[in-house]
């Protein structure tokens, strides 16, 4: 029965997504970064941002669609708040489906590729059947993710050409300073999930800065591999906050979802990944206000091949199957339970 509501309640979920609405005005006691002012996520004490005012291209809100409120009629398909009001929305962590996924994205590896050794395991969501990533509460789990993405930095170095905005990787100071600030913008944005706060780039390029002087002095091949390291160790990286430094978008006792959220939220539902370049590029024109062109994206996202992946994870964790080709069973009990079956139970 639980799971069934599940279901239902993830279909209601995409519903909502529809109208653009997240959820009571809550910080929620079990976010990171403690937030539990009246704004909730995003408000003024939220961690990494510098409130509002920020004033980076494409993280003010006066200057970037994604960040607007809908226009138009958003009243359309909406659900009657008197009969079902959505819940709070606290912050979590990627899942490790997710963390693999969106690391593969975003560097154009294969899932293969991304170590997850060590990592704690998702966490059962509110005993629903449903998985939620593990909270980093140890100096383990911050260990095990600052390996992994060591690991990755290095994968990361040796495909620059692939990653950086300039072609070919520019061999002057100032021209690879350039370079770099182009990088924070585009790849932070795709990271991030969401335009780069002013803040957070003026950070990573005064990381950059004292990677290549000093005592460090590192090549500016390495310096860029330690930046990546940087951003996946980033709790905007590990954690689904694409709200940022903006204030959050008050819908009387609700908050209305921002276009970067949106995509967000469709890009994890029907992928289990991070939003596509045509993806971003709707939430940038403010596009991903209405039902009918979030719908339009979600069956664009529906074709997919990660499509699939992710409805198969879906059913794993409803079904409760995860991992059934490792679980050993008792022969003599389960006389027709083979391999082959196992596999045929996972696939």
């Amino acid at each position: 029965m639980i799971r069934t509501l599940r279901v239902l309640s993830i279909l209601g979920a995409a519903a909502l997504a529809g109208t653009g609405c997240t959820g009571a005005i809550s910080g929620g006691s079990d976010q990171p970064g403690g937030n539990k002012g009246p704004t909730g996520p995003g408000g003024s004490n939220n961690p990494g941002g510098n409130g509002p005012t920020s004033n980076i291209p494409g993280s003010d809100p006066s200057k970037d669609p994604g960040l607007m409120p809908p226009t138009g009629d958003t009243t359309k398909g909406m659900l009657d708040d008197s009969k079902t009001v959505p819940g709070t929305a606290p912050l979590r962590r990627l899942t490790l489906f997710e963390y693999k996924n969106t690391v593969r994205d975003l560097l154009g590896i294969t899932a293969e590729q991304v170590d997850i050794k060590g990592f704690s395991g998702d966490q059962d969501s509110a005993l629903s059947g449903y998985y939620r990533g593990g909270a980093l509460t140890t100096a383990n789990d911050a260990r095990n993710f600052s390996g992994a993405a060591e690991g990755l930095a290095t994968i990361a170095q040796g495909k620059l050409g692939s990653l950086l905005p300039c072609s070919p990787v520019p061999t002057a100071d100032a021209e690879q300073e350039a370079c770099v600030g182009k990088f924070v913008a585009q790849f932070g944005l795709r990271a991030f999930r969401r335009p780069v706060a002013k803040t957070e780039a003026d950070a990573l390029m005064g990381l950059y800065k004292t990677l290549r002087t000093g005592e460090a002095g590192a090549s500016f091949e390495r310096a860029m591999g330690l930046m990546v390291s940087a951003i996946l160790q980033s709790p905007m990286f590990l954690y689904h906050w694409e709200l940022g430094p903006n204030a959050p978008i008050k819908d009387g006792n609700l908050i209305r979802f921002n276009n970067y959220e949106i995509a967000s939220r469709v890009s994890y539902l029907l992928w289990g990944s991070m939003p596509d370049d045509k993806l971003f590029e709707a939430a940038g024109k403010g596009e991903l206000s209405s039902p009918e062109q979030i719908a339009t994206q979600a069956r664009r996202l529906l074709a997919d091949q990660r499509a699939t992946d992710a409805i198969g994870d879906f059913h794993a964790q409803w079904l409760s199957i995860d991992g059934v080709e490792d679980m050993p069973k008792n022969p003599e009990t389960f006389k027709v339970f083979t391999k082959e079956l196992s596999h045929a139970m996972a696939v």
